[in-house]
C-alpha cells in the first residue's frame, strides 16, 4: 500500500535557483519528447514508447550540457509522466491529448526517485536530490519505504514536497462464516453480530482545514 505525506519546505536562495532550473529542464524534456512523438506519428505512422525515449536521454544530455545540472531522475520521471499521459488519453479520450507545458504556468512541479538514500527526513529538514538538506516543517512521522518525492511551487510562491512511501500490509487471517453490514447515519455501520461502529465524522473534522485551503 502506498501512502502520501505533504510538507512545507523553505529553500534558501541557492536551492530556489536550482528548483527553478529543474522546472525549466523538466519542462523542456517533456515538450521535446512530446513534439518528437507527434512528428514521428505524422511522418511514420507509429508511436515512440517509453523505453526508446529513455534511451535517447543520455544523448540529449550530451548535446545540451545544462540538462546535467539537475537531478537525472527528475528527467527520467518526466518521460514516464509523458508516457502515462498518452496511456491515459488512449484509455479515455475525454481526458484530452497531452499538452505542451507553458513556462508561464502558475503551478510548477517535478518528481525525483529515491536512489541510494538520496531522500531523507529529519525533525526540521528534508534531504532532496541535488538540493541536499532543505529546511522543512515536518509535522508527522513518515512510515514505510520512500519511493519518490514531488517538489511543488504554488502560485503564491510557497514550496512543498509530497513524499510517497510503500507500506507492507500483513494479510488478515481467513475466517469462516458471513457477516451482514448495514450502513447508516448515526452509526457508520451496524453488523449482523450486533456490533456498532461509530461514525468517524470525517467532514466535520476537516471543515477547518477545508476553509483554510479555500482561502488559500
Amino acid at each position: 500500500m502506498n501512502k502520501a505525506y505533504r510538507f512545507r519546505i523553505y529553500p534558501n536562495e541557492v536551492q530556489k535557483d536550482l528548483i527553478e532550473r529543474t522546472f525549466g529542464c523538466t519542462r523542456f524534456v517533456y515538450n521535446y519528447f512530446l513534439k518528437q512523438r507527434i512528428e514521428t506519428y505524422k511522418t511514420e505512422g507509429k508511436s515512440i514508447g517509453y523505453t526508446k525515449k529513455q534511451n535517447q536521454l543520455p544523448k540529449l544530455k550530451k548535446e545540451l550540457s545544462w540538462l546535467k545540472e539537475v537531478d537525472s531522475t527528475s528527467l527520467q520521471m518526466t518521460i514516464r509522466n509523458l508516457d502515462r499521459a498518452f496511456k491515459n488519453f488512449f484509455r479515455d479520450k475525454t481526458i484530452g491529448f497531452p499538452k505542451f507545458k507553458n513556462k508561464k504556468s502558475k503551478k510548477k512541479s517535478y518528481t525525483v526517485n529515491y536512489v541510494n538514500n538520496n531522500i531523507q527526513i529529519k525533525k526540521h529538514k528534508i534531504k532532496l536530490p541535488k538540493l541536499k538538506w532543505v529546511s522543512a516543517k515536518v509535522h508527522r512521522f513518515v512510515e514505510g519505504r520512500i519511493i519518490n518525492a514531488t517538489i511543488t511551487k504554488t502560485p503564491t510562491n510557497k514550496y512543498f514536497v509530497s513524499i510517497i512511501t510503500e507500506l507492507e500490509i500483513e494479510p488478515m487471517d481467513k475466517v469462516d462464516g458471513n457477516i451482514g453490514i448495514d450502513l447508516g447515519i448515526k452509526h457508520f455501520a451496524i453488523l449482523s453480530t450486533g456490533e456498532k461502529i461509530k461514525n468517524p465524522k470525517l467532514l466535520k473534522k476537516s471543515l477547518k482545514r477545508l476553509a483554510k485551503e479555500q482561502k488559500n
